[in-house]
């Protein structure tokens, strides 16, 4: 869509779609059956991901766990995770399509079957590796003169966004941030302020701990709200462990994160993880979340180019690419349709395990810089939806013209701050404005819906507006 001269407007994710690109139905589908394989031929166990009738899910989750475990029983999605081994997840693939040639399984969960709508794989998320010659992985400890490190006058990371010049407007107080991670050391200096008593959840061990092992969860953090390296020093950080040391987890237990964010009122959530392929239950949370107005920020992804999810489902999640020093697209950011806004992704100096500090690469590194701006924009106003929010961050970047590249181009903090200031209807907290914004929104999105020749939803939409 076009950008509104007056710095707000709700731009929504769109997908352009091509007969190239494979739809993420199939690859569902090819997931899932290649991990049937794979855990027949390794004889191990794999996780579904169920989706149940919301009435029956109960007891569906009861007779499972006659053939395995029930590891997650979720509760803004119609869905559970199920580790059992790989031929019953056979037969529970075939019996949500309607294939029940089993008649031992028939016979003994007849009542449950037509209770078994779909069945995903629990897809392995994890960091997005860049293939670049800034080599992610390694880290590069800041240089410390007198036990503390050694900062610039200013990080060219912060710089390029705004940030300084926005905390003339707010620095994220009162604003929740979750981090989906690694976990956050949250014994670090720079960050310990940043948390109250309640930590977050470690659903990798499932205790009320989530201390970082790895070490990317804690930069992220640092970015976000640390008090030298953070885009919003002002926030309240919270830690949703769902990666294990070596930057590896299940896709399940990031759903359950999500849902913790729900439940706990989350504000802004940051996710650097992601997969070539995600299940429908994943894409549903997230929906959820956004329903429950979270704004979520994810990585776009280090592979030069395709869809990395969560980052590519669309209007749930803003999809976060990065930019260089010299403002530019690194070769290993994702160039894909569902970008939605640019940030800082090399050489982007913050906290690291052990009270230590790094430098690292990665559209990991690009996105809680989004995260970050959110938190300090919605501290200057508060009462702000989330849409809206999205709209006047994506109508006061830095535009370039390369869509898929940079999304609406380079976030800009402080532009997105001084709106919001100026703003009355937004500075107060006043929500009087938000009913004719969602209609002209409405409205909009059924112009833009018949320009791309889907005529008749549009009909549909300004009917039901005009109702």
């Amino acid at each position: 869509m076009q950008r509104n001269n007056n710095g707000s407007g709700n731009n929504s994710h769109s997908s352009h779609g091509g007969s190239s690109r494979i739809p993420i139905s199939a690859k569902r589908t090819r997931a899932l059956t290649d991990a049937i394989a794979a855990a027949r031929t390794g004889k191990k166990e794999l996780e579904v991901i169920i989706k149940t009738e919301a009435a029956r899910r109960e007891e569906v989750a009861r007779q499972l766990e006659r053939i395995g475990t029930v590891r997650h029983f979720y509760e803004f999605v119609p869905y559970l995770s199920l580790k059992c081994d790989a031929d019953y997840a056979d037969i529970l693939r075939k019996a949500s399509s309607g294939d029940v040639s089993d008649s031992v399984f028939e016979k003994a969960f007849r009542h449950i079957i037509p209770a078994i709508a779909a069945v995903d794989v629990s897809s392995t998320i994890s960091i997005p590796k860049a293939k670049t010659k800034f080599r992610p992985t390694t880290v590069d400890v800041v240089h410390r003169t007198g036990g503390k490190p050694r900062i610039k006058s200013a990080l060219w990371n912060l710089e390029a966004i705004g940030a300084y010049a926005a905390r003339q407007y707010g620095s994220g107080d009162g604003i929740k941030v979750a981090i989906i991670d690694t976990g956050i050391d949250y014994s670090h200096s720079q960050l310990r302020e940043r948390f109250g008593s309640e930590k977050g959840y470690d659903f990798v061990r499932n205790d009320s701990e989530p201390m970082d092992e790895n070490g990317h969860g804690t930069h992220v953090a640092g970015t976000v709200a640390s008090a030298d390296y953070g885009v919003a020093p002002g926030s309240r950080l919270y830690a949703v462990r769902v990666l294990d040391a070596d930057g590896s987890g299940s896709e399940a237990d990031a759903i359950a994160g999500i849902e913790w964010c729900i439940k706990n009122s989350i504000d802004v959530a940051n996710m650097s993880f992601g997969s070539p392929v995600a299940s429908q239950a994943l894409e549903d949370v997230c929906v959820a979340a956004w329903q429950h107005g979270m704004l979520l920020a994810a990585a776009a992804g280090n592979n030069g180019y395709g869809a990395n999810y969560p980052a590519a489902f669309g209007e749930s999640v803003i999809a976060v690419a990065a930019v260089d020093e010299e403002l530019k697209h690194p070769d290993f950011s994702n160039i894909y349709e569902t970008n939605d806004i640019a940030a800082p992704g090399v050489n982007v100096a913050s906290t690291y395990i052990g009270e230590s500090y790094a430098t690292l690469s990665g559209t990991s590194m690009a996105s809680p810089h989004v995260a970050g701006s959110l938190a300090l924009a919605k501290s200057v106003a508060e009462g702000i939806s989330a849409q809206d929010l999205e709209g006047i961050m994506k109508n006061n970047a830095d535009s370039y013209d390369e869509p898929e590249v940079f999304g609406a181009g380079l976030i800009r903090v402080d532009r997105m701050a001084k709106y919001l200031a100026e703003n009355s209807a937004y500075a107060s907290g006043k929500k009087s404005a938000q009913p004719l914004l969602k209609n002209y929104f409405r409205l909009e999105k059924a112009a833009d819906s018949a320009l791309k020749g889907f005529a008749d939803d549009a009909v549909a939409e300004l009917k039901r507006m005009l109702s």
